[in-house]
């Protein structure tokens, strides 16, 4: 009983540790969420060896997978064209297999698990970024009208999150084209296509 309470007692400052960084960044899953499954994990490891006997207890495992696979697909979202939540799924499944870790008894895998686990979460995002500004994207925006709509065209991409590194804007007959060549992150482009698309003056854009 003594171990039991132990390995309990260590999944939730495992999941504690990880559901910290979720609710630091406002994920779905927070600090309760990430500890709740990581202590359910386990109590269910600890439950299927007690009654497993001679048989596998690796079937109710099996069955931790699948549930928290389900449980993990609920906070995957489509927005603006974009798939969000795919992390915070990914963090679920590893809270999951911590507490798996831990019920079996392999506390030095299982914190060494969350340890890497936080400094990926913690410490990616920012080399994410850096590799996004890497990459740019050139588009071509035709304006209606005879006016200079370069600053609206700039202003536009500076909101949806984009660096402009090249602005320029060529006139025609009662319309102007302006290429533009902008680097972010995949969602700050899908954000500035469809600001382009609802914008009233914006004519066309590839």
């Amino acid at each position: 009983m003594e171990e039991e309470l132990v390995k309990m007692l260590l999944a939730v400052a495992l999941g504690g540790v990880i559901g910290f960084e979720r609710e630091l960044h406002e994920k779905a899953a927070g600090v309760r969420t990430i500890i709740l499954i990581t202590l359910a994990s386990t109590l269910f490891t600890l439950t299927s060896i007690e009654i497993a006997g001679n048989a596998d207890p690796g079937r109710v495992a099996a069955q931790i997978v699948t549930g928290v696979g389900f449980l993990g697909g609920g906070v995957i979202l489509k927005e603006r064209g974009s798939v969000v939540g795919i992390t915070t799924a990914a963090t679920i499944w590893m809270a999951a297999a911590i507490g798996v870790a831990v019920g079996i008894g392999e506390y030095a895998v299982a914190s060494a698990t969350t340890a890497v686990a936080f400094l990926v979460l913690l410490a990616l995002p920012a080399l994410e970024r850096h590799i996004a500004t890497l990459s740019s994207q050139r588009y071509r925006v035709t304006c209606a009208g005879n006016g200079s709509h370069l600053d609206d065209v700039g202003a536009l991409f500076a909101e949806a999150g984009l660096k402009v590194r090249r602005i320029v804007q060529t006139k025609a007959e009662r319309r102007s084209r302006i290429e533009v060549n902008a680097s972010g992150r995949p969602r700050a482009h899908q954000a500035a296509r469809q600001a382009l698309f609802e914008s009233d003056f914006v004519e066309d854009f590839r």
